[in-house]
């Protein structure tokens, strides 16, 4: 996972103090009726000429804190004048505004229920939510038997925050190039600097009964960095970082977050709901109809639905964000925009828009992550062979899927890259070939990682070159391992150590064959022999960190209770593209005492008082696993698994 952060940690590290040194334009006040003094939610509150605006509450008040605003604020509702106020920057202010009524005519159209306080019994926005909730299994796509389309994907990582101090600092120096590629975010008006972007083209087969959704991933691209990132790492995070979102769903999964969804039966008492007005969209009369969470301070949305206006009350758009009073953690900001068009009597997902402000605190160094999909080329009611839906994994990649050429591309995306996104690629593929660029690549890919390239080989860990305990003493070792570069199927490891207080060498070796093109590649298959001579700690067993470690040298207490031992391990390990495995391993021993540790015990039948000079065991042992839909970060010596959504059908 370390090495997946290794570019946003190059831009993280060297900016983040300049960005704090900053003033933030803080604003904050109640918005009212200036007749009858009482609060007015859902009012559009926004710096004149910027992006960078909010709605208020449900008790009429507001606030706002930003680097990026103007001089003035725009207050703006329905049925009421709009109104521009002036601002003072970089300072904290209170801004109440009373709003005056232009007595536009709107029928029978009902705003809201009575004035003096938010009523459920007779209140039509409560009566058309609930009517939404009652014929949304008729409106959804999962109506149908069978469905299948085509969908495009895209992913954008950015850093955001970023400032004319940000740009002068010296580690950019060399490479001014890259704030050519900037932008400005729709979402709050932050200037931000792409980093990442992922695409993906894939089919996807859906079956109603028995349950199963099965993607399958026809082509993969991103902006990697070569030697340093690996395709598969980035393409596990963004899955999981952004999951699909169902707003049909009772609940709904955002950023590892569960959120109450406007349209669970739940709603009408986790939100507030209101008629805010009746208009045409794409050639359709609907009503918007927004909500807000009761409680500031809950894990929901607010924004409005709009639902078309006749009997089939579908859901045309969601345009979901949440309150600046909600604790989310390092989510700062976010917004959910998803279209609907009908088809086949169905509402199908045709846009599907997610951007997320992710910081430490307001107005520091932090990252955009933009998800966008589109969907076409839909096909109900026809139903594939069963091999189509069988399996437990909900993603398959094709064979190739990250090779793909232009020509692919140019025939699978379905909307052509923007200038600003293609420039993400080609300002990846400059930033490499500058030098400065890369050796402050190798020298952060070396502290996370532990290894150093030099061609085919990687020498490593460093951490462990130097160390000291107080039975070895001061500890020196030197060792790495083969690269796929030098033999894809054949992966050779060692180290040979040497400790000053009990002079004696300790030294490993070990020799892996894979049975896939590479000893890299998911899913595994391979066979291992290795060989210790080597020390440990009594009770210590470290899953990712050497014990010899620089770091785990200073330790509380006495630490002189250690183990020599010799040991001969083989192991074979299968696993399958479903997540089934099983391995056999076989492992002989032998320990003796060191330090202050013996081998000494009382015999319960004889009572007689031994001492070992050594222990010795064998060991056979089998592994049988299934885990589905599980998800791998793998880095040089190990893998973090990640279970992600139960499978839909056995």
């Amino acid at each position: 996972m370390n090495k997946t952060l290794l570019l946003l940690a190059v831009f993280f590290l060297t900016g983040s103090s300049a960005l704090f040194s900053q003033k933030l334009t803080s604003v904050k006040g109640v918005v009212t009726d200036a007749q009858t003094k009482e609060p007015l939610p859902f009012v559009n509150v926004a710096f004149v000429g910027t992006p960078v605006g909010t709605t208020t509450d449900l008790d009429g008040s507001y606030s706002m804190d930003t680097k990026w605003g103007s001089d003035s604020l725009q207050i703006s509702f329905v049925g009421y004048e709009t109104v521009k106020v002036p601002v003072k920057s970089g300072v904290n202010q209170k801004i109440d505004v009373a709003l005056n009524s232009t007595a536009i005519n709107l029928g029978e159209a009902v705003i809201w229920g009575e004035k003096g306080g938010y009523k459920r019994k007779n209140n039509p926005a409560v009566e058309l939510i609930k009517k939404v909730i009652d014929h949304k299994d008729k409106n959804r796509i999962e109506a149908k038997d069978f469905y299948e389309y085509e969908k495009y994907e895209k992913i954008e990582l950015a850093l955001n925050n970023v400032t004319d101090e940000f740009k002068q600092k010296r580690a950019f120096r060399k490479f001014q190039f890259i704030f050519d590629y900037m932008d400005t975010s729709q979402l709050n008006g932050k200037p931000y600097l792409p980093v990442f972007m992922r695409e993906t083209t894939s089919k996807v087969y859906y079956r109603k009964e028995p349950r199963a959704e099965k993607e399958y991933r026809q082509g993969v691209k991103l902006t990697g960095i070569e030697e340093y990132l690996e395709d598969g790492n980035l393409t596990t995070l963004t899955d999981i970082l952004y999951q699909n979102v169902d707003i049909y769903e009772n609940n709904v999964t955002m950023l590892g977050l569960q959120f109450i969804s406007p349209l669970s039966p739940a709603a009408n008492a986790f939100y507030r709901f209101y008629i805010l007005d009746t208009l045409q969209y794409k050639g359709m009369e609907v009503v918007d109809l927004a909500f807000m969470p009761v409680n500031k301070q809950d894990i929901g949305f607010k924004g409005s639905l709009y639902i078309l206006n006749d009997t089939s009350y579908a859901v045309v758009k969601a345009d979901l964000g949440i309150s600046e009073k909600i604790n989310l953690n390092f989510v700062q900001d976010l917004q959910l925009i998803q279209e609907f068009a009908p088809e086949n009597s169905v509402w199908m997902l045709t846009k599907d828009q997610l951007v997320a402000d992710i910081a430490l605190t307001k107005g520091s160094t932090g990252f955009f992550g933009t998800r966008s999909v589109l969907y076409r080329n839909h096909r109900f009611d026809l139903e594939r062979e069963a091999s189509i839906y069988s399996g437990t994994e909900n993603i398959r990649e094709e064979k190739g899927a990250y090779k793909r050429d232009d020509e692919f591309w140019a025939a699978s995306r379905q909307e052509k890259l923007s200038e600003h996104e293609e420039g993400v690629y080609k300002m990846m593929d400059t930033l490499q070939q500058v030098p400065a660029f890369r050796r402050t690549l190798d020298i952060i890919a070396l502290l996370l990682s532990g290894y150093k390239n030099v061609g085919r080989w990687e020498i490593g860990p460093i951490g462990s070159f130097y160390s000291f305990n107080p039975v070895e003493g001061f500890r020196l070792s030197f060792g790495g391992m083969t690269t796929i570069k030098l033999m894809p199927k054949l992966k050779l490891e060692g180290y040979a150590a040497y400790g000053f207080k009990d002079r004696e060498w300790k030294y490993s070796g070990s020799v892996l064959y894979s049975f896939r093109d590479d000893f890299k590649s998911n899913p595994r298959h391979y066979a291992r022999l290795s060989y210790q001579h080597e020390t440990s700690f009594v009770g210590q067993s470290l899953e990712f960190v050497r014990e010899d470690n620089f770091f785990l040298s200073f330790k509380r207490g006495d630490s002189d209770k250690m183990l020599f031992y010799n040991s001969f391990k083989g192991e074979y390990f299968i696993e399958l593209s479903n997540k089934f495995s099983w391995g056999l391993n076989y492992e002989h021993k032998k320990r003796r005492p060191l330090g202050s540790l013996s081998f000494d015990f009382t015999d319960p039948r004889s009572q007689e008082f031994i001492s070992l000079t050594d222990l010795t065991t064998s060991e056979i042992s089998t592994l049988v696993r299934f885990a589905p839909n599980e998800q791998f970060i793998q880095g040089k010596q190990f893998r973090f698994r990640f279970s992600t959504s139960t499978p839909y059908s056995p």
